[in-house]
């Protein structure tokens, strides 16, 4: 019904179901090897739940990692989801038709709607690849979200992001003003992981998607550790808070190069992905 009322696309209501499919398993047999009620997946029982759904090693993986990682991935989805359901059901604010809007974009073939930014049109990505970096740029600049509607075709356009696009010197300086945008923007670069196109923009960076590292120290996804400390990162030089770290403070803001500092704080695990 969610699809045919249009609040799902075809390819969100499938990974919804196939992540809570995923999720309800762990869940049961989560239950069963505790021998009670249990709907938190401690330390001590991860390893024996993978074994139960019989993950293998593979290209340098432990099966508790495998496990862990497609759990990450699943529980991704279904956080996407609920953000666009929380999107979808915002109250739109009516603006008068003489009040100028207080943020406007500065590219062509992308609007702003109720607050959200969007494409024209399909054939605008068409016409102009470049558009699904663009649209992140714009939200970096603006703070403002992308809307349902422009994740979904990000996602579906990007395919067209091949050889010759990450090549392209004005795409690559904006993915750059991307990255030194405030921390604040931070989710930015999460929804660029999450459509595929920061992947599809550096196609190294795929294979530490959801990819864990099984030990007491390491608590996020390589991929969502190296978001957060790019954000950690770029607060160094913006927070004013007395009881943030100064020296941190005083040597970002005195380094000549920040961006090669980030750019190097993004990829310093990316090695990971080709154990």
């Amino acid at each position: 019904e969610l699809v045919y009322s249009g609040q799902l696309s075809h390819q969100e209501f499938e990974d919804l179901r196939e992540a809570l499919g995923f999720i309800w398993t762990v869940r049961n047999w989560l239950h069963h090897l505790t021998g009670r009620k249990a709907d938190q997946l401690y330390f001590e029982h991860q390893i024996k739940v993978s074994e139960a759904l019989k993950f293998q090693p593979l290209n340098g993986e432990q099966p508790v990692e495998r496990f862990l990682g497609l759990l990450h991935r699943h529980m991704e989805v279904i956080k996407q989801q609920h953000v666009m359901f929380l999107q979808r059901e915002e109250p739109k604010r009516y603006v008068l038709p003489f009040t100028r809007p207080r943020k406007r974009v500065t590219t062509s073939g992308l609007m702003i709607e109720h607050d959200k930014l969007n494409f024209d049109s399909p054939e605008a990505i068409v016409g102009k690849p470049h558009l699904l970096v663009k649209i992140f740029e714009q939200s970096c600049r603006l703070d403002l979200p992308l809307s349902i509607e422009a994740k979904r075709l990000v996602r579906e356009f990007s395919y067209l992001i091949e050889d010759d696009f990450r090549r392209n010197g004005s795409v690559m300086h904006s993915l750059e003003r991307i990255l030194m945008a405030p921390s604040r923007t931070s989710n930015v670069l999460n929804d660029m992981f999450f459509t595929g196109v920061m992947p599809a923009l550096i196609p190294e960076l795929s294979q530490i998607i959801d990819r864990v590292q099984y030990d007491s120290y390491h608590v996020y996804p390589v991929d969502k550790h190296s978001l957060r400390a790019v954000h950690l990162v770029k607060s160094f030089g913006e927070s004013t808070d007395a009881d943030k770290n100064v020296l941190l403070g005083e040597l970002y803001r005195e380094l000549k190069r920040p961006d090669l500092l980030v750019w190097a704080t993004l990829f310093h695990d990316i090695g990971k992905g080709g154990q």
